[in-house]
């Protein structure tokens, strides 16, 4: 396999170049799970809600107006839902690829490894998942322009991360 240059890869770099295609096919099969279950527990949660807040309106515009406060019980039920598996998901990804690139683990022993540490560890990961969220925030107030920072400083505090774990 030739690289951009010309030169034929190591067969090292192929190796761990595979690993992480085959760790982000891995991480995009399951957030694809993730969006249809979330697809159907909304579906359930919201459409029942939806379907009794106009059944007590039948089609009344005033009526209908209060039907975001009957919503409030399946919103909040899809609002958890999704946030518990949305953290069960980070908490998969979010050491494996320095895992797969540094040390060469496979990858769905990474996300398992990663997994893991990550509840081994789980006040520095809440510390950590609230600064992310802040400083994502922050970035996206200057026409989402404050990522190109961010998205750097977030692959450096995953090595940190990584490093701190199961490093040296």
């Amino acid at each position: 396999m030739e690289s951009l240059f010309g030169a034929e890869m190591p067969l090292a770099v192929r190796f761990f170049l595979a690993f992480l295609i085959v760790l982000g096919l891995i991480g995009l099969g399951l957030g694809i799970a993730y969006a249809i279950v979330l697809g159907i527990v909304g579906a359930i949660t919201l459409g029942t809600s939806v379907l009794a807040a106009m059944a007590a309106g039948g089609g009344d515009p005033t009526a209908m107006a209060g039907m975001v406060g009957k919503m409030g019980g399946g919103l909040a039920i899809f609002g958890l839902i999704g946030l518990a598996l949305g953290i069960l998901f980070f908490m998969a990804f979010w050491l494996a690829p320095a895992l797969v690139a540094v040390q060469g683990v496979a990858p769905m022993t990474a996300v398992g490894m990663s997994f893991r540490g990550s509840m081994r560890n789980i006040g520095a990961l809440i510390v950590y998942v609230l600064c992310y969220i802040g400083l994502a925030i922050v970035a996206s107030i200057p026409f989402g322009l404050g990522w190109l920072v961010l998205g750097p400083m977030l692959v450096g505090s995953t090595y940190a991360g990584w490093r701190t774990i199961y490093g040296d």
